[in-house]
């Protein structure tokens, strides 16, 4: 699991799940809420769902909420996050390979932003590889 900061002191902890139905994997992100930040919970999912024709938006699968925590499940992503495979010695970052990362990033921006959404957290961080391949270069 992962643990992540939240705005205003709240915490998030990514698990890796299975689906016992169909033995695929998926991420799930459980979030202790406050009252107040219980809209920040249904926000997330909410946007996650409205963005979801883009290819370069992670996928949500489902939501889940109670009073005191949410629960979204998307689907799994077996590369780690930009930084971290930037960050590894034998990561060779080539001007192709930011070619087409940034091409990608800027596709997922262009869309978010037609549909009148603004990330405002763009970071190594916050952008995801699709495989553990570095050979493969999809972000989401």
């Amino acid at each position: 699991h992962l643990i992540t900061k939240l705005g205003r002191g709240g915490f998030a902890m990514v698990f890796l799940m299975r689906r016992r139905e169909d033995g695929n994997f998926y991420a799930g992100k459980f979030q202790k809420l406050s009252q107040q930040e219980r809209w920040d919970g249904l926000r997330e999912a909410w946007l996650l769902n409205k963005l979801q024709d883009c290819k370069f938006v992670i996928k949500m699968i489902e939501f889940y909420q109670s009073p005191s925590e949410s629960v979204i499940i998307t689907e799994y992503l077996e590369g780690s996050d930009l930084f971290a495979s930037l960050s590894e010695s034998e990561f060779e970052l080539t001007e192709a390979k930011c070619r087409v990362i940034v091409s990608q990033i800027l596709d997922a921006l262009v869309y978010i932003h037609r549909l009148r959404v603004v990330h405002m957290d763009i970071k190594p961080n916050n952008i995801l590889l699709a495989s553990k391949d570095k050979n493969n270069l999809k972000v989401k």
